[in-house]
């Protein structure tokens, strides 16, 4: 025996169907702001990558000029250990 289908069952496999026209002409419709919102996207993440640079270049030079205070001060070059210090 088979149990035929309600109308509920149906309209609920119906709405699990996806359908690519619909979302086409969604997109087709919404295309200004998709892009506005692709553009705001990109320039965060490009702003982001910018900053990041900028923060790792000054850390480098900061670790390289503690590098030479260290190395003064190890030579036994303590006024210069102590200038460098204090530009770092």
């Amino acid at each position: 025996m088979t149990k035929a289908k309600s109308p509920a069952a149906a309209a609920v496999a119906a709405a699990d169907e996806f359908d690519v026209e619909t979302v086409m002409d969604h997109l087709a419709t919404r295309k200004r702001e998709l892009s506005i919102g692709a553009i705001v996207v990109v320039v965060i993440a490009g702003g982001l990558l910018l900053w990041r640079l900028s923060v790792n270049q000054k850390n480098d030079r900061a670790e390289q000029a503690l590098t030479l205070a260290t190395n003064a001060l190890y030579a036994g070059n303590r006024p210069l250990a102590s200038t460098e210090l204090q530009q770092v």
